[in-house]
């Protein structure tokens, strides 16, 4: 995969981006430093080459090169980068959103919370701009069959996914692990898709789902936060989504938008022929009075 310019500006030279991007090359060293950077953007300014080697448990030689490797000549210009994106006033929020971010006492935590998932709703809308985001698009439209997985505290946003999209095209299914088999990635068709969405402490299921999925010539997407390093190692695509919080659970709030915005994406793609399946589906959802007429 081709990694962005070093001189390239605007969202497809962010740092974010290249980190994704040029993951499939990373050593595990390096691997270590793109996960702390992703998983710790807001701290990123603030950070000396020496605190993040300290942290991670690599020499600061290894910093600098890895920041050579990503196409930055060093921290600081990391640091104008990121003290560039991301403030609340480039986002021109509502003042009513201001009043309350400007707010101290027991509204600074919510505060740090609301800008953390700003942010990570502006990554996600960037990641919608980039050629790997259309390939994703393209084999979700396209193939034969998709099988969609997600486990333990994934269930749920997997399980909405697979709903929408079986209203949008045939040939959805979501893998059941009750069977004992894992039937549904032997049976599917070739070249099927299967896109795993998973976040910490993720299912040791996952890994080997999409392992098992790669083998048997299947296209991977896997839409992960940073802690899952090991996406990149067996899926053809990695999409990368941040969770960071300040409250007691991690948010799942860039994942829902990121569903929502390829669900939009695949439905624009299959617009000429989504009309006629809605209507089949009205007419069985009539006949059964599964919803209500109001």
């Amino acid at each position: 995969m081709k990694s962005p310019s070093p001189t390239s500006t605007g969202p497809a030279g962010g740092l974010e981006l290249r980190l994704q991007r040029n993951a499939p090359g990373f050593t595990r060293s390096e691997r270590a430093l793109a996960n702390y950077m992703l998983s710790n953007i807001e701290r990123l300014p603030f950070d000396t080459a020496a605190s993040i080697a300290d942290t991670v448990g690599v020499s600061k030689m290894t910093v600098s090169r890895f920041l050579r490797k990503n196409g930055y000549q060093g921290l600081a210009e990391v640091r104008q980068e990121l003290r560039r994106k991301f403030t609340i006033g480039d986002l021109q929020v509502s003042s009513r959103v201001e009043r309350f971010l400007q707010g101290g006492g027991q509204n600074e935590k919510l505060s740090e919370a609301l800008t953390l998932e700003i942010e990570a709703l502006v990554k996600v809308y960037e990641c919608a701009s980039t050629p790997e985001w259309e390939r994703v698009v393209e084999a979700i439209s396209r193939a034969p069959e998709i099988l969609v997985a997600g486990f333990q505290m994934m269930e749920g946003i997997a399980s909405i996914f697979e709903i929408r999209l079986q209203l949008l095209r045939r040939g959805v299914r979501r893998i059941d692990t009750r069977n004992g088999t894992l039937a549904e990635i032997h049976d599917a068709l070739p070249g099927s898709v299967l896109i795993l969405f998973e976040m910490r402490r993720y299912s040791a299921l996952s890994p080997k789902i999409a392992q098992l999925a790669h083998e048997q010539g299947h296209f991977v997407v896997i839409v992960s936060d940073p802690h899952c390093d090991w996406a990149h190692e067996v899926s053809d695509i990695s999409l990368m989504v941040s969770t960071e919080s300040r409250l007691f659970w991690d948010s799942q709030a860039a994942f829902l938008s990121l569903m929502n915005l390829l669900l939009d994406a695949v439905a624009q793609r299959l617009k000429d022929c989504i009309g006629e399946r809605a209507a089949v589906l009205d007419q069985m959802v009539n006949r059964f009075g599964l919803l209500s007429s109001g």
